[in-house]
């Protein structure tokens, strides 16, 4: 696995496009949707999900931020990279109030009149960055 993301349901035809779009530059995004089945154990495989992956993509909009699951997430991601393991890498969908521990990483602006294929190019050169000095790594 490359990439986690949290995302809020709310954000799914957005979240959806971008990993369509991901795929398609041999990116993997683990969303769990596709993931996660009857009778799992949802933090587990949130937890496995993030330790197997070199970055975390978070989809932030207002009312993400305001989702516990969301906000579950981005702390157990930001554990991993304070332990060098797990790069984070902020999307801003929706406006909303960016999350303190957030407020200093550069962002891919997604926001409505924002050039999309710009952006998504932005975001996956930073995943590719991202895999490259974890694979470097080991």
């Amino acid at each position: 696995m490359i990439v986690s993301s949290a995302i809020f349901s709310g954000d799914k035809a957005f979240a959806i496009k971008l990993e369509s779009d991901l795929n398609q530059r041999d990116l993997r995004p683990w969303r769990d949707e596709g993931e996660i089945e009857v009778g799992d154990s949802i933090s587990d495989k949130l937890e496995l999900a993030l330790k197997d992956s070199y970055s975390f993509v978070i989809i932030l909009s207002k009312e993400a931020l305001q989702r516990p699951w969301v906000r579950e997430e981005l702390r157990a991601a930001f554990s991993l990279r304070v332990e060098e393991q797990l790069k984070i890498l902020p999307v801003l969908y929706k406006d909303c109030e960016m999350p303190v521990i957030l407020m200093d990483y550069k962002h891919a602006d997604f926001r409505e009149g924002k050039n999309y294929a710009e952006q998504l190019e932005f975001l996956a050169r930073s995943i590719q960055n991202a895999v490259e000095r974890a694979r470097r790594k080991k």
